[in-house]
């Protein structure tokens, strides 16, 4: 429960929508095609993007972002060497 400036009490009532949720059995290479891979020609065409990865400590977050960023890096070295290096 939140207090307003003007004292009165409420509740908030958000809602959230994911775009993917990823489980304990789903590979990193399921994660990278679904959340990441979209993005590399994205990131060629000039724009910027964000993966956020949440979930309980301990959960393997930083080792499956660490793989995805290594497939990222393979796929982007793949675009550039087929189509050179753009201005």
């Amino acid at each position: 429960m939140q207090t307003s400036v003007d004292q009165y009490k409420f509740l908030n009532h958000l809602a959230f929508k994911y775009d993917y949720a990823f489980g304990a059995e789903d590979p990193t290479e399921s994660l990278y095609t679904a959340a990441v891979k979209p993005l590399v020609s994205f990131m060629l065409d000039g724009g910027y993007s964000t993966v956020f990865a949440y979930g309980q400590t301990g959960s393997g977050k930083t080792y499956t972002m660490n793989h995805c960023q290594a497939l990222a890096v393979q796929d982007l070295f793949k675009a550039v060497e087929k189509v050179g290096v753009r201005a």
